[in-house]
This record gives structure tokens, sequence and C-alpha cells, in this order.
């Protein structure tokens, strides 16, 4: 019962994994709406940076198939699969990562990131440490 009051009156916090054994901790912005055209151009402009960044990653793994429309991007490997998708509804960026668990991801202005909202890792991080891992290539967004 405590630890059910903890975690459900407990500020969030994000402990970014390269922390985890220094018990650092760095707390979790609160979601805030922002304009409907706004988070549009927001969100537009980050599926065009991880677009260039995906075409040079597809170059390099022979066989993937990657994906374009206006709100989405799917790339494919034999051994990975990356869906992005904009939520103009619920204002963030839905991510599939191989195993399929869905990710969601909010527009922190102040930081100027979009942040998991479920334990704050950064959207850059998960994709850079995941495609780096799983296919040839550099990634850079």
């Amino acid at each position: 019962m405590f630890l059910f009051l903890i975690r459900r009156f407990g500020k969030k916090v994000r402990i970014p994994s390269a922390n985890v054994k220094q018990n650092l901790t760095v707390p979790i912005p609160d979601k805030k709406f922002l304009d409907q055209s706004e988070f549009s151009q927001l969100s537009q402009n980050y599926l065009y940076k991880a677009k260039v960044a995906l075409e040079n990653i597809h170059k390099s793994n022979e066989g993937s198939v990657l994906e374009i429309q206006p709100s989405l991007i799917r790339f494919e490997t034999n051994i990975f699969k990356l869906l992005i998708e904009r939520n103009f509804h619920e204002q963030c960026m839905q991510v599939m990562v191989g195993n399929g668990i869905t990710y969601n991801y909010f527009y922190d202005t102040e930081s100027e990131r979009w942040i998991s909202d479920r334990d704050g890792h950064l959207l850059d991080e998960l994709l850079c440490r995941e495609i780096s891992y799983k296919c040839q290539g550099f990634f850079n967004i």
C-alpha cells in the first residue's frame, strides 16, 4: 500500500540508463499541449530529420524497407522494425521499436526535445541506441 501511494503521488523522475548506477535522477517535465499548428510544425520537422537519417541507414542495410508518408515513417530490416507516427489528438509521437511496445513522446518546449511520458527518456536517445545496435551505418539525427 505504501509503495502504491509513493508511486501515485510522487513526482515523476527521469533516470537515464547511464546514470542508474550513480543513482542520478532528472525530473520529468509536465506535458503541456501546444497550439495545433505549432505541434504540426514541430512534429513535421522531427519526422523530416528522422527521414534524412534513416535514408542513410537504408542505404547501408541491404534488403531494408523504408516507407515514408506525411505522418508516418516505417523502417524494417530482417531483424529490426521501427515505426514513428504522429498522433495529433494526443499531441505526441508514437514510436514502436522491434519488440512491439509503443512509446509516446511529447514535446517539451523548455528543453526543446521529445520526451517519453513514461520514464522521461529522450526520443533521440532511443532511436540512436536501437538503430545503432541493430543496423549497419551511423544514425545521425
